[in-house]
Order: structure tokens, then sequence, then C-alpha cells
């Protein structure tokens, strides 16, 4: 099998241009629950961001390790993940104040 390294890099191009067309096309802000709120996503390095608000900040980080176990389980996001990519979630309380961010990957997941 030969294999030419320009149509990896255009494949690769395309892909990278797909995927920050899809981020773009996210417009928040969108209700994911009674006090999440998504508000934007990006795409870059391999990595798709989300970007949420919540209500209230967690009172500990316990909601790290429980949101990761859920995104690992979240259909769209092993998708993305079948793809070598990375899912961030960067989330905020209502009012700017940073809470913490999440990723996961298919290694973190174990897919």
């Amino acid at each position: 099998m030969k294999v030419n390294p320009a149509l990896c890099d255009d494949w690769r191009l395309q892909f990278d241009k797909a995927m920050q067309e899809a981020a773009g096309a996210i417009k928040g802000p969108a209700k994911v629950d009674e006090a999440t709120t998504l508000t934007g996503a990006e795409y870059k390095d391999g990595t798709f961001t989300y970007f949420y608000t919540v209500a209230s900040a967690p009172p500990d980080d316990g909601w790290k390790a429980y949101m990761k176990g859920m995104w690992c389980q979240t259909d769209q996001f092993k998708k993305l993940m079948d793809f070598g990519l990375n899912v961030r979630g960067v989330y905020s309380t209502e009012d700017n104040a940073p809470i913490g961010e999440i990723v996961v990957s298919s290694e973190v997941c174990g897919i």
C-alpha cells in the first residue's frame, strides 16, 4: 500500500475546517438543563471545546469525575474521540467566574 503524505495533509486540513465549522455552528446560549447553559464552542489543535455557564459553582471537585464519566458515555463525544479528538468543557458561573474544565479523550475513557 502506498500512502501519499500530501493527500493525508489535505484530508487533515479539510477535517480541521469541518470541525471549525461545526464548532462555529453551535450558537448559544442554549439551556442544557435547569442549571447549565451552553454558550459556545471552538475547535483548535485537535480539541473540540464547549463553553458552559452554571447557575452556581459546585461545592467541591467531585463534579469533574462525575462529568468525565457522563461524557465518556455520550455518543456525540464518543464519535469525536473515535477521530482522535479531545473533548474539553470549560465551565464558569453566570457572572463569568471560572469553575474549572474537563478534558476527555479515547485514552481517558478507555475507548
